[in-house]
């Protein structure tokens, strides 16, 4: 009669330790701008510029050591174009990462490296030169949909947890151009985050 007991109290501690989904919360710094090219030539005049995101994340374990990392992103990209006179553009995603990865444990520790697509859908953004100030995402300036890859790092500790992340875009963010012109988001963000 004890065994079944020991049993159940032994799968339930298992169990535990194996969580299969772990939700989270997490924000923190972009610092983002565009690689850009003019045919075979890349385009030189294009610099970073401060932005930040905020989200819910889910870790998903699917096999031993496994993981899919997922979750929903507010993220605010943007780039300057350096001209004689400068254009500052703003632009804010919802992304979702879907990415696989592992966690290597080490006592209270754990390193997190994951890879894999984003996809990020334009909700608004501005673009200002001067007096003049058009919509971002509009038939001037970029596409809504942006897909492309990032790699991840992270550190865990107990249920805190910091990650740095490199987006890197695939295809061309520029809507419109005659002058063979292609944009891709580059990204790097770091961000603090806790499991529940």
């Amino acid at each position: 009669m004890l065994l079944p007991v020991i049993l159940f109290d032994f799968a339930y501690k298992v169990n535990a330790q194996e969580k299969k989904a772990t939700f989270g919360i997490k924000a923190g710094l972009n610092i983002s701008t565009m690689s850009a090219h003019a045919g075979q030539a890349k385009v030189n005049n294009i610099d970073p510029t401060a932005g930040f995101h905020t989200g819910l994340t889910l870790d998903f374990l699917v096999a031993p050591q496994v993981y899919i990392f997922t979750g929903a992103e507010y993220s605010i990209k943007g780039f300057v174009i350096n001209e004689s006179q400068d254009t500052d553009v703003t632009a804010s995603y919802f992304q979702i990462p879907l990415t696989v990865g592992t966690k290597l444990k080490m006592e209270n520790w754990g390193i997190v490296l994951n890879t894999g697509p984003y996809f990020a859908y334009g909700l608004g953004g501005k673009a200002n030169k001067g007096s003049r100030e058009w919509d971002t995402f509009s038939e001037k300036l970029l596409r809504n949909f942006d897909f492309g890859f990032l790699l991840g790092l992270g550190i865990e500790r107990g249920k805190w947890n910091f990650g740095l992340n490199n987006e890197v875009g695939i295809i061309n963010a520029l809507r419109k151009n005659a002058e063979d012109i292609t944009m891709n988001n580059f990204n790097v963000a770091l961000s603090a985050g806790y499991k529940f």
